[in-house]
């Protein structure tokens, strides 16, 4: 017997495919930043840039995020999360082809800033529409979700751009990198626009001034400064691994391809990390799990450079990446938990700019130290000094949460 449809059926299929879509944009929105950790890095190998050169190329594109961060937050509060996942898509699909036009430094120090400001965005937008899309009761185990969709993306785009590559030429991985941020313009544009009041009669100019205003408030409660202290140590490890761990690996002969089969193996870490990250928050405090998740993220990416096997990178790079994905996940519920509605999208632009901070600074002192010391120096010196930090931001997050 074929049970009737009814309205309640319709709905509930309805709300599974919105459900899905939203996930979906995790796919495309985050994997770009895996992709351009991957490529750029090889890019700058090929057109045989110094150690120095390299980070400040990888450092150059997150002066965009920086400078626009909060601004693309109130964006996205102003004129709506669906809108600016299209534009952000545009500008990552034409960004990204921009990189293989090039091959002055200057020039291509000027594609990484305008690329880093749009792929910050896409991902700002699209955490900033699922955050409104899903209701209180439900947002961590959402999330838990979300930030899977994400990691399955950032584990099959290098293996995909890694063979381009090889295979090919360089070049193909940049367009495949290009397709794959461009195709959040489709998953926004079949997602419904969330109802809620706009003045979109402000200027551009008045919402950018209005968002640094907004948010100095923010700043003066101190578990959203805690917060922001994680996501900046949290996203400078992954700077570690985005800019000067390909240069290893390089250095000890890899293929391309298990290049990339590396940078997926940190993405099968980050996935598993996002599916035991809310056990283990109904087990321990946000403090223990953020301060160890993070710490041992920095700790095996700065083991990478003492070892020559894969099998041991890959043991290392399996850890980092867990790490990362199980402070992720937490660090938005946290999110979630201390801010409003209204200024979710400011937040999560803050937490970009924060996230940012960490790439500026770390490749370029990375790059320094390696051309000074050589790899392993760089790697210890950068990373101890980042658990320090990890160190103090948990004791201070442990005694906000007992006030």
């Amino acid at each position: 017997m074929v049970e009737p449809i009814t309205t309640e059926s319709v709905r509930h299929d309805d709300s599974r495919w919105r459900y899905a879509l939203v996930c979906s944009g995790a796919l495309f929105a985050i994997a770009t930043e895996a992709l351009i950790g991957f490529l750029l890095p090889l890019l700058a190998l090929q057109q045989q840039l110094p150690p120095t050169q390299l980070g400040v190329l990888v450092a150059v594109g997150s002066v965009g995020p920086i400078l626009f961060a909060l601004p693309g937050g109130a964006f996205c509060d102003h004129f709506g999360d669906r809108r600016m996942m299209m534009v952000s898509a545009v500008g990552v699909a034409l960004s990204t082809l921009a990189y293989t036009l090039f091959d002055d430094f200057y020039l291509l120090c000027l594609v990484a800033v305008v690329g880093g400001f749009f792929r910050a965005m896409s991902w700002v937008a699209t955490q900033s529409y699922a955050m409104r899309f899903i209701s209180a009761a439900r947002r961590q185990r959402f999330m838990g979700h979300f930030s899977f969709v994400a990691g399955i993306g950032m584990l099959i785009t290098p293996l995909a751009a890694g063979w381009l590559s090889e295979h090919i030429d360089l070049a193909s991985g940049f367009k495949f990198m290009a397709c794959w941020g461009g195709s959040l313009f489709l998953v926004a544009w079949l997602l419904p626009n969330l109802h809620r009041p706009v003045n979109e009669s402000r200027k551009l100019i008045e919402v950018m001034i209005a968002s640094y205003v907004d948010a100095l408030p923010l700043l003066a409660r101190p578990i959203i400064v805690v917060i922001m202290s994680f996501t900046l140590l949290r996203l400078a490890a992954a700077a570690i691994n985005s800019s000067f761990y390909p240069v290893h690996l390089n250095d000890i002969g890899t293929s391309i391809t298990a290049m990339g089969q590396l940078f997926a193996l940190i993405h099968v870490g980050t996935s598993i990390g996002t599916l035991i990250a809310a056990p283990l928050g109904r087990r321990f405090s946000t403090a223990t799990v953020l301060g160890l998740s993070v710490g041992l993220s920095l700790l095996s990416i700065a083991m990478v450079p003492f070892y020559n096997t894969l099998t041991a990178i890959a043991f290392w790079t399996l850890l980092h990446g867990l790490g990362q994905g199980i402070s992720l996940p937490q660090i938005l519920a946290a999110i979630g938990r201390h801010t409003d509605n209204s200024e979710r999208g400011l937040v999560l632009g803050m937490r970009s700019m924060f996230n940012r901070t960490g790439y500026l600074f770390v490749p370029v002192l990375l790059g320094v130290i390696v051309q000074r010391a050589g790899l392993q120096v760089a790697f210890m010196v950068v990373a101890g000094a980042l658990l320090l930090l990890v160190l103090a931001s948990t004791i201070a997050l442990a005694r906000i949460g007992k006030d």
